[in-house]
């Protein structure tokens, strides 16, 4: 069988080492399939592949990106139309020489719409809960595509309830994370917050919460932010390195870049906090804790509703409130046997639901029945 694997991305984050493992289950299904891989440029993920010998390849994608709607942008519109309308026509006919397409989102347009055009067995994973407008046009384009829709949670799925059809739910699985002892300094509440930085992952709202807290509290708490910006975005982390300034956080506040291999700061944490200010789709970096028996603390909304179970295995928030984050924080100082407690809870429920082998046979069972 031969087969079409497409993914946005090029760098190692939550979706990009899931677009790798979706792969590897493919392959590791039966070695006779041939999987060609496409993505947009060279990166961490290009590198992955060679290494593992895929067949990967460059392909200047027509990505559906924020930045292509800056008002008045009369270029980058006409610029990105003419790149779409080429691709289009020249994927039609190379989609024509495979039996599945597999598109790992819903924001590459140029795919999606040349799905529509071809017999072979096409299937868009959903990672995204978009509203308004944007989801008027996302909807209207994976109808357009007649393609198969794999979910991968109850809300992103509730998103996108009017083409709901022939879709399946696959909750995503990770490897779980390698665990050692590492040094740790005195510090008894170790929280970590990991992953991009953008706009809606919920750093100003944690450093306003940690703000909030006692002067005894706040001696016992150091805080790590593990992540960079998409690109050129600066400002994003410019602004939060500011806050901290502001808010006088500096001894408790460290900054970190991305690390591909991010155990090591999962591994001294004893606490990971997801704060996200706007619903998860889903929530990589609160199983990853899981997978090693570290208490989270999440947002109560989005995907992050369907891994954490409030004071059964993990702790939940409502979410941007500030207030009700501090408590949890707060319970956590005062009840210290229960980090250990819920943590141990959590790798019980990542075994029983969030396994790379459990995401793996899914995966392959949907593509390839």
């Amino acid at each position: 069988m031969k087969i079409l694997m497409i993914h946005q991305g090029y760098e190692m984050y939550g979706s990009d080492k899931m677009f790798a493992q979706s792969a590897e289950a493919l392959r590791s299904d039966n070695s006779e399939h041939e999987i060609d891989i496409w993505i947009p440029e060279r990166g961490l993920l290009y590198e992955l592949f060679l290494k593992k010998n895929f067949n990967v390849k460059i392909k200047p994608l027509s990505i559906l990106r924020k930045n292509i709607f800056i008002p008045f942008n009369l270029f980058k519109w006409i610029s990105y139309l003419s790149k779409l309308l080429v691709n289009i026509i020249s994927f039609i006919k190379l989609f024509k020489t495979y039996d599945v397409i597999y598109i790992n989102t819903i924001t590459i347009f140029d795919a999606i719409i040349a799905a529509r055009f071809v017999k072979s067995k096409k299937f868009i994973h959903v990672h995204e809960m978009p509203n308004g407008i944007m989801l008027k046009i996302f909807t209207y384009f994976l109808k357009f595509s007649r393609s198969n829709l794999i979910f991968i949670s109850e809300a992103v799925s509730d998103t996108f309830s009017a083409v709901s059809n022939n879709s399946a739910l696959l909750l995503n699985g990770v490897p779980k994370i390698h665990e050692y002892s590492v040094d740790i300094n005195k510090c008894s509440l170790r929280i970590l917050l990991i992953g991009r930085i953008n706009s809606w992952k919920g750093h100003k709202l944690l450093f306003e919460a940690i703000s909030m807290l006692s002067k005894n509290i706040l001696e016992e708490i150091e805080l790590r932010i593990v992540g960079d910006v998409f690109e050129d975005q600066f400002f994003y982390k410019e602004e939060l390195i500011e806050m901290v300034k502001e808010l006088e956080l500096e001894e408790r506040v460290s900054f970190y870049s991305f690390s591909s291999s991010p155990a090591d700061f999962y591994n001294w944490a004893n606490i990971i906090i997801v704060p996200s200010t706007s619903p998860e789709p889903f929530g990589l970096v609160a199983i990853e804790a899981m997978s090693i028996a570290k208490t989270v603390i999440v947002a109560n909304h989005g995907g992050l509703k369907e891994i954490v179970t409030n004071k059964l295995d993990g702790l939940t928030f409502t979410p941007n409130n500030a207030t009700d984050l501090v408590s949890k924080i707060e319970y956590l100082y005062s009840n210290r046997s229960e980090i250990t407690k819920l943590g141990e809870k959590a790798k019980e429920t990542f075994k029983s639901r969030f396994s790379v082998e459990r995401y793996m046979l899914g995966f392959s069972n949907i593509i390839l029945k």
